[in-house]
């Protein structure tokens, strides 16, 4: 019998993974149960970016974690998922129905069906329709324990992204337009320090939503990177976003653009700056942004 029920769940962790995969190519956790920790090159040939035909929104909301987060979705354009994930192939416990409440409008169901550690929210896009906030209440049944869990986070909905850019280690790249369509100045910020990769690229856009409306009025493409592994040495993800800075000059007819980061991600930009100077190849970038950033280093204990 325990040979049977490890097949079905194999079976259903791939079917989860190919089909949540199609409908989008940018899956990102912003509740987790763990924490996957990896390395990228710190080679700049290494990396390879290229376009995703599909640009929406992927959220993953881990249930196991208790406390009220923030949410950030795009209008119109996300999938949220609801799991019980403890690792990249197992759940904790299973679900076997999702109830939500939008705005204290009433409980309405979203799945009931058999247990799963994963279940997917499929029109979620038409539940937040507007921009802003939303409070979203959530009921779990949990057939083993036979008793309901509760849970409760804040939906934050900005624009829609324009496009969606990946490398090969999985950093990402997304792009807000600016008004000035053909003739826009591109900017890339990189994220900060994001130890369980909970803070999308929608968090940043939504914590800095006046100065990045003002700019895409003024004629500023925006780019926001995300780092896939937010835990390793920075100064591998510097390399990374040393790439992202040749690929969209490059997109851009090897135009001169404007770079920086957010807190920890200032650290970054300024170090890949000095970084391909010091080689002898230095970065197309004609400003640098620092927002909220340290700029003498910062002090980290080795045990963080």
């Amino acid at each position: 019998m325990k040979k049977i029920r490890y097949i079905a769940l194999v079976v259903l962790l791939i079917y989860m993974k190919i089909n949540y995969g199609q409908l989008s190519m940018d899956w990102k956790h912003q509740s987790v149960g763990y924490v996957i920790e990896g390395y990228t090159s710190n080679n700049e040939f290494d990396y390879v970016w290229y376009e995703e035909s599909n640009i929406t929104q992927g959220v993953h909301i881990n249930i196991i974690a208790a406390e009220k987060i923030p949410v950030f979705i795009e209008q119109n354009n996300n999938y949220i998922c609801f799991n019980t994930f403890t690792s990249p192939d197992g759940g904790f416990e299973f679900i076997i129905k999702v109830e939500v409440n939008i705005n204290n409008t009433g409980y309405y169901t979203i799945y009931d069906d058999n247990s799963t550690f994963s279940v997917l929210w499929e029109n979620s896009a038409d539940a937040f329709p507007n921009l802003g906030s939303y409070d979203l209440k959530v009921k779990i049944y949990n057939p083993l324990k036979a008793t309901l869990i509760y849970r409760e986070y804040e939906i934050k909905v900005i624009p829609k992204s324009d496009k969606l850019f990946k490398d090969n280690f999985g950093n990402s790249l997304r792009l807000w337009k600016g008004n000035n369509y053909g003739n826009n100045i591109p900017v890339i910020f990189s994220e900060g320090f994001d130890a369980y990769d909970t803070n999308p690229q929608q968090m940043y856009y939504y914590a800095a939503s006046d100065l990045i409306s003002c700019m895409r009025d003024n004629g500023f493409d925006i780019f926001l990177l995300d780092n896939k592994y937010g835990t390793q040495d920075i100064r591998k993800n510097a390399t990374g976003f040393m790439t992202a800075v040749r690929y969209i000059s490059e997109l851009y007819d090897n135009t001169l653009v404007i770079a920086g980061g957010v807190s920890m991600g200032g650290v970054i930009a300024r170090y890949a700056l000095a970084k391909a100077a010091d080689i002898g190849n230095p970065l197309p970038v004609y400003t640098f942004i620092s927002i909220d950033s340290p700029q003498q280093g910062a002090v980290i204990s080795e045990t963080l």
